[in-house]
């Protein structure tokens, strides 16, 4: 249901070209576009991807214009010892990646520069997501578990937190954990809904935490594994001491979001003119 329902949703928001490109064909679309561009996510992070150089595009030798925007390494010692991908990315045109370790490995190990650029994710307002998917809303007073850090401290810490303001504490999967309900939303819209209405969120997802930077949420985030990602983002926000490993008490620190939304815009501003430059003189076909 999930799978049939998430597909609806994505090809009404998206365009697709008529054929449909596979492992085993990929190479077929070489030469036919203008530009490829690959992004974003884990794409560049060897050991999500079992060593994948589909993703580094390497079938493609004719292309005009290689781009890479929000591209993530995520592991970045995988990365500084696989000569294979850092020959791969010296050979794309131009190069932004979604963390600030990125930037730095692909400069030492592939002498490029890259952009320091944001999730696409946050190329969009708040508003602008209300818009395009409308978020469900949820009734009730609650707060909203998305992902769980190893050690499952997050039940504790939002357990706590939901008996003091009392709350009922609502989780994003199948767990059972006495005085936690288990939701499962099939759904972009149902799924950001949960974390627009939440009154706290406890994640350790990136993009779980995103969203609940962009939704202005009172949060702690659980730094699980490919840990660069969060330490981007949390310091570029200043939300560091947001960290649950090193809160015991359920107590959220309180996150200043007019300094957040500050940074947010001028961090969206700066990638959208990085990610426009890019295109700007490759518009004919792009996947």
């Amino acid at each position: 249901k999930k799978y049939r329902l998430l597909s609806k949703e994505f090809r009404s928001l998206s365009n697709f070209s008529n054929k449909a490109y596979s492992l085993e064909n990929i190479e077929e679309c070489d030469g036919v576009y203008d530009t490829i561009l690959v992004g974003s996510d884990q794409v560049w992070a060897l050991n999500v991807t079992d060593y994948d150089y589909t993703y580094f595009l390497d079938f493609a030798r004719k292309t005009k214009n290689k781009i890479a925007f929000s591209s993530s390494i995520s592991d970045e010692e995988s990365f500084r010892h696989d000569k294979h991908a850092q020959s791969l990315v010296a050979s794309f045109n131009q190069i932004a990646v979604r963390e600030e370790e990125a930037v730095k490995v692909i400069l030492e190990t592939t002498d490029r520069q890259a952009d320091w650029v944001c999730d696409p994710t946050m190329l969009y307002t708040n508003e602008a997501w209300d818009s395009l998917i409308k978020p469900q809303s949820y009734t009730g007073n609650y707060v909203f578990i998305y992902f769980v850090d190893p050690e499952n401290k997050i039940f504790k810490d939002a357990i706590q937190y939901a008996n003091r303001y009392n709350c009922k504490v609502l989780y994003c999967g199948r767990m059972f954990v006495k005085g936690v309900k288990s939701v499962h939303p099939n759904t972009m819209s149902e799924w950001v809904g949960l974390i627009k209405h939440c009154k706290a969120l406890f994640t350790a997802s990136y993009h779980g935490l995103l969203f609940g930077l962009y939704y202005k949420k009172q949060l702690l985030y659980y730094n699980r594994n490919q840990k660069s990602r969060m330490q981007s983002i949390s310091r570029l926000c200043e939300i560091e001491k947001n960290d649950g490993a090193n809160i015991n008490d359920g107590i959220i620190p309180r996150i200043d979001y007019n300094r957040v939304s500050e940074i947010l815009e001028k961090f969206r501003e700066q990638s959208d003119s990085v990610l426009k430059n890019m295109l700007k003189s490759h518009v004919t076909k792009t996947i």
